[in-house]
C-alpha cells in the first residue's frame, strides 16, 4: 500500500524504477533470469534517457527541456554533489526517525482530540487481534531475515534522496525529500519490531508484543492526524469568511477590473491565520470560482510596503506605483481580524495619488444577486 500510494507522490517513480531490481537479486532464482530481468526492465527507461539527451543534443525543445538542462550544467563538482547529498540525506534520516515523532508527540498537548485517538487506536487494536488470532498463519521472519529487511529499509532512501537531487528543482527543494522516504521508513520500523520481539519464544505473546509496540507508534501519529484535519478545518475557514465578505460586498465586478487584497499582514501572520495560501495565485482561482468566471480579470494579495504583485500568474502583470491606473482597480482591505472592508478611497499608507481616478462603484454592481456559487460554496460560513 505504502508503494502504490507513493509511486504516485511527485517523483517517487524514478526511485522505483533504480530500486526494483534490488529485490529480485535478493530471491534464490537463477542468475541468468535475474540478468534477463533485470536488463528487460532498465531497458525502457535507458531508451527514454537516450530520447530525451538526444533532443538535448539536436537543440530541440521539449516539455520540461529547462529542468534537465540546468541539472546537466549546474556547475557543481563531484565533492560538492556529495557534499550537498550528505547534508540533505542526514536531515532526512534525522527528520524522518527523530524530530518527526518530537512533533507528532508534541500534539498530545490539544487534549481535545485524545479522546478521537483513543477511539481510533481501540478500532485498529480490535482488527489487530482478530487478524492476529490462532490459526493457519505466515511465521514470523527469522532474526537474520529482520536484520536484513532493516538494512535495507534504512538503504532504501539513500536512492531516495539522491535519484531526486540531479534534478535541480528539487535541489532548491530539499522539503521535498520528505516525501520520498515513507516506504523505506516504514520497512525499517516493521522490520526493527519484529528484529526486537524474536526473543520471545511463544508466538501468541509475541503477537501482542508486537501489537501494543504497534500502538504505541501509531498513537502520536493518530493524535497528529487529528490535529492537522483540525488546522485545515480552521483554514478552510478562515478562507472562506474572507470569500464571503468579498462576495457579499462585491456580488458583482466588472470583469475587466483588477480586485485587490490589501493588508499589513506579513507572512507569518497570514500562516497563524490560516490564509498564507492567498499570497500565490490560489485567491485568484478562489475568486474566479466562486464569481463562475465572471468576476474580476485577475485578484490578488497586496502585503502594503513587502509585496503588491500578481503572484504565480505574471510578475510583470501588475503593482502598484505612482503611474498605476485605478479606475479598474477595486481595492479591499483584509484587516488583522479576518474582517474586509471594501475602499473608498486609496488608503494613506500606499502613498500614491489616485487624482480622483479611484472608484470601485463604477465597477460594481450593489444590487445584484450573490453568485450562485457564492450562495452554496459559502452557506455554511454565511
Amino acid at each position: 500500500m505504502a508503494l502504490l500510494f507513493n509511486i504516485g507522490s511527485y517523483e517517487i517513480g524514478y526511485t522505483v524504477i533504480v530500486i526494483v531490481p534490488i529485490f529480485w537479486w535478493c530471491r534464490s532464482t537463477p542468475r541468468r533470469q535475474k540478468l534477463n530481468l533485470s536488463a528487460v526492465w532498465y531497458l525502457f527507461p535507458a531508451m527514454k534517457v537516450i530520447y530525451l539527451l538526444l533532443l538535448m543534443t539536436s537543440g530541440s525543445s521539449f516539455y520540461r527541456s529547462d529542468l534537465l538542462e540546468s541539472s546537466l550544467v549546474s556547475g557543481r563538482s563531484l565533492l560538492e554533489w556529495l557534499s550537498h547529498y550528505l547534508g540533505i540525506l542526514g536531515d532526512v534520516y534525522r527528520q524522518t526517525f527523530v524530530t518527526g515523532w518530537q512533533e507528532a508527540l508534541s500534539t498530545f498537548g490539544q487534549r481535545e482530540w485524545i479522546v478521537e485517538s483513543m477511539i481510533a487506536l481501540a478500532v485498529t487494536a480490535a482488527v489487530a487481534l482478530y487478524l492476529g488470532r490462532d490459526g493457519e498463519a505466515t511465521p514470523f521472519l527469522r532474526p537474520r531475515h529482520a536484520a536484513r529487511a532493516f538494512i535495507g529499509g534504512l538503504l532504501f532512501i539513500l536512492p531516495s534522496v539522491g535519484v531526486l537531487l540531479w534534478l535541480d528543482k528539487f535541489n532548491r527543494d530539499p522539503w521535498r525529500m520528505y516525501v520520498y522516504v515513507p516506504i523505506g521508513a516504514a520497512v525499517a520500523v516493521v522490520s526493527l519490531l519484529m528484529l526486537a520481539t524474536s526473543v520471545l519464544a511463544n508466538p501468541r505473546f509475541r503477537k501482542l508484543v508486537i501489537v501494543a509496540a504497534s500502538l504505541l507508534l501509531i498513537f502520536p501519529a493518530t493524535s497528529r492526524l487529528f490535529v492537522q484535519h483540525a488546522n485545515i478545518v480552521d483554514s478552510a475557514n478562515a478562507k472562506t469568511r474572507v470569500l464571503r465578505q468579498i462576495a457579499e460586498q462585491a456580488p458583482e465586478i466588472d470583469t475587466e477590473a483588477y480586485a485587490i487584497l490589501l493588508t499589513d499582514m506579513n507572512d507569518g501572520m497570514l500562516r497563524a491565520r490560516g490564509i498564507s495560501e492567498f499570497g500565490t495565485n490560489m485567491l485568484d482561482g478562489a475568486i474566479y470560482v466562486l464569481y463562475d468566471g465572471n468576476g474580476p480579470q485577475f485578484t490578488f494579495l497586496c502585503v502594503i510596503g513587502v509585496r503588491c504583485l500578481l503572484d504565480d500568474v505574471s510578475l510583470s502583470v501588475f503593482n502598484l506605483h505612482e503611474g498605476t491606473v485605478f479606475s479598474n482597480l477595486v481595492l479591499f482591505r483584509l484587516h488583522q481580524d479576518l474582517t474586509v472592508e471594501l475602499l473608498r478611497e486609496l488608503p494613506p499608507e500606499l502613498g500614491l495619488d489616485d487624482r480622483g481616478s479611484y472608484n470601485p462603484d463604477r465597477l460594481i454592481d450593489y444590487a445584484a444577486p450573490l453568485p450562485p456559487r457564492a450562495v452554496s460554496m459559502l452557506g455554511a460560513g454565511r
